[in-house]
């Protein structure tokens, strides 16, 4: 039987209540540098494009309009 791994132990969440802040507040409050903030932005962006591209593709393939019939798909 395989060892159990170690569970980490759970962190509270970070909860903004209210209005959403601006970008910089958000990360001053965290304590986030303005590069690494700038940094984390990009990085969401990024992730957030790729994810778009990949539900487009499967969009694609599902409905039939990157040309191909459904049987060739699967």
């Amino acid at each position: 039987m395989p060892k159990r791994q170690a569970t980490l132990p759970k962190r509270q969440p970070i909860v903004v209540k209210g209005d959403f802040l601006p970008n910089a507040e958000l990360a001053q409050m965290l304590g986030i540098s303005p590069r690494r903030a700038k940094e984390l932005e990009r990085m969401m962006d990024e992730i957030h494009r790729q994810e778009r591209l990949r539900l487009a593709t499967k969009q694609a393939a599902r409905k039939g309009r990157n040309g191909r019939s459904r049987a060739s798909a699967r």
